[in-house]
Parts: structure tokens; sequence; C-alpha cells
């Protein structure tokens, strides 16, 4: 990585920390790739012990099947939307 995209890539990561909103990606397997301090206050979990498991701990358990459903559709939708391009 060249330093110009080091120090883009460093400023995004300060501002997704700086954020007061809790700030996940996931994979489209629903896997949490990124978890900024907002989420961590929130969710009472730190970053390592969420990156690289499925964002459904997060949910509570009567809302996991509403939420996943959600999720999943999203998944397909931005999948649907490349395949276009």
């Amino acid at each position: 990585m060249e330093e110009k995209e080091y120090a883009i890539v460093n400023k995004l990561f300060a501002i997704m920390d700086a954020a007061v909103d809790a700030i996940i990606c996931i994979n489209d397997k629903g896997i949490v790739e990124l978890y900024n301090q907002a989420a961590v206050r929130i969710f009472q979990y730190e970053a390592n012990e969420v990156i690289g498991n499925k964002i459904d701990m997060l949910m509570p358990r009567n809302l996991l099947k509403v939420n996943m459903t959600r999720i999943c559709n999203n998944i397909k939708l931005q999948v649907k939307r490349k395949s276009l391009v």
C-alpha cells in the first residue's frame, strides 16, 4: 500500500471510531468485518470478540429470524445490483 493510500485508510478508521453511532460492516455471509468503538459501547463486546463472527450474536433472540431475513434480502439485492453493472 502506498503512503497516500495508507493515510486515507487511517483517516477512514479514525472517522469510523469517532462516530457516535455503531458502525458494523458484514460480508455476504453475515460475518462481521468492521466494528467501531461506538459498537463496543452499545453492544458491550470488544471488537476482537465480534469480528469474524456472525452478526446474529448481537441480535436479540426473539428478533433474530426477522433481522436475518432482512439482512439476507439486502445481500441478495446488492448481489443482483452488482450483476447488473
